[in-house]
């Protein structure tokens, strides 16, 4: 079987072969991850993993230059085709095993096997996209930013928040030293709230402090994968409303925001602050087909069809899922540096742990399809 249409992985079923040694062979997960840092599938670029379960750091490439169609290419597959093998766990086999689900992606070459084998539906392996990705030391201006943003489709302005007065798409992110609240404090995915949310974010480091403030992201990929089946079941079957009105209220923290003052960030009321917004709670990645929780703790409001009280137990629960700490990566800003991640797979937070210093971000985010299952 071949996938993403470079890496061909194949399963042998002969039942008749199947060994003891077989029935017990075992990837460690240490070593797979040696075996994908040592694969290279791109042209011109070089991504070294983060962690786990997403993420990587990318090298051999300057932003702020036109990219090549090469360059563009290596991009959208390191974000989107490169996946790594996460965790494979082989248990015993059962003997009506007739197939082998292969979820192996582009970025890891398997080495031949010393057996045949027969795997079966104990068989599970986990595969995890990169799904963000980071450049360091890059002199980006907006200009070149949304040069980049447009390499994977129509950029967009946030519908809310002012962005800056001579590129209205570059959203410019402010903390001032000792203010009570950050912009994107709790997880979410970037304006779920929309018909059609943001796909992929850019956000670039313009002051950062000396320390703390750092980014995480989450896989919903992983927190989706590791539900049990009769979990997914149910979820297949629900709905999210998603809503802007908790996170922008006019008469919530945020409220001063609402004043045009110089050197704040200025929001806009419009209609886009009371709608109400319906996504499947999982949905199917357009571009991998890969299923992945849609809901986050602060646009979701609860279920279709559901009372805000009902929904409660269960959204909490999987919001604390998708926060487990094995599914996610933490960024350390430094000045230069870029961060590029795919919101129809992930969620991020901004931590605010660091009083003192000032941080200044810009970001340009890109339009998505509507999610579908």
């Amino acid at each position: 079987e071949e996938l993403f249409g470079e890496i061909q992985c194949y399963a042998y079923l002969k039942m008749q072969a199947v060994t003891k040694a077989a029935r017990n062979l075992f990837f460690h997960r240490q070593e797979v991850r040696t075996l994908c840092a040592s694969a290279n599938i791109y042209q011109q670029i070089t991504v070294n993993k983060v962690a786990g379960a997403l993420g990587g750091e990318v090298e051999g490439i300057e932003l702020h230059e036109p990219l090549t169609a090469t360059l563009q290419a290596d991009l959208k597959k390191a974000l989107n085709d490169h996946s790594v093998m996460h965790e494979a766990r082989f248990f015993d086999l059962q003997d009506s095993c007739t197939h082998f689900p292969v979820h192996i992606a582009s970025a890891i070459s398997i080495p031949a096997m010393p057996y045949s084998f027969t795997l079966g539906h104990e068989l599970n392996i986990l595969c995890v996209a990169l799904l963000q990705l980071v450049f360091r030391n890059q002199s980006l201006e907006p200009q070149s930013h949304m040069a980049l943003a447009e390499v994977f489709g129509k950029i967009e302005a946030h519908p809310i928040v002012k962005g800056l007065p001579d590129y209205p798409n570059v959203l410019q992110i402010v903390k001032e030293p000792g203010a009570p609240t950050r912009f994107g404090e709790v997880w979410h995915s970037d304006n779920s709230y929309l018909e059609r949310p943001t796909s992929i974010s850019i956000l670039r480091s313009l002051e950062v402090p000396p320390y703390g403030n750092d980014t995480l992201l989450t896989s919903t990929y992983a927190s989706y994968d590791t539900l049990s089946e009769g979990m997914k079941a149910t979820l297949l079957k629900l709905t999210g409303v998603h809503s802007a009105k908790r996170a922008f209220s006019v008469e919530g923290h945020r409220k001063e925001n609402f004043n045009e003052k110089e050197g704040k960030m200025a929001y806009m009321v419009n209609e886009i602050l009371t709608q109400e917004t319906r996504h499947p709670v999982v949905c199917t990645h357009p571009d991998t087909g890969r299923p992945a929780l849609y809901i986050n703790s602060m646009f979701t409001l609860r279920f279709d069809g559901w009372t805000e009280e009902e929904s409660k137990p269960l959204l909490d629960f999987l919001f604390q899922h998708i926060a487990r700490p094995e599914y996610s990566c933490r960024i350390v800003w430094a000045p230069g540096t870029v961060v590029m991640w795919d919101n129809q797979c992930t969620q991020h937070i901004a931590l605010g742990d660091n009083w003192e210093h000032r941080r200044i971000m810009q970001r340009v985010t890109v339009q998505g399809p509507r999610p579908s299952q």
